[in-house]
């Protein structure tokens, strides 16, 4: 982890890629949102925008869901 940037509801940090494509998420984030070892994400991105989020699989599921429901 080269950075952090946290408060009680927002963070942000800046990890480095592993050669094989994996990531490490810093402790302090998988703490906050509640993501333990084994614990799938979601990662999703947008070419256009250049840019990359992971959400928690539980809240994607969520999402969609009341997507649905509209």
């Amino acid at each position: 982890m080269f950075g952090k940037k946290s408060s009680q509801e927002k963070a942000s940090y800046v990890v480095q890629v592993k050669e094989d494509g994996s990531i490490v998420l810093p402790k302090e984030a998988m703490d906050m949102f509640g993501i333990v070892p084994g614990d799938n994400v979601a990662v999703l991105g947008e070419k256009s925008k250049g840019g990359l989020v992971i959400i928690k699989n539980d809240m994607m599921v969520k999402m969609l869901m009341k997507g649905q429901a509209n």
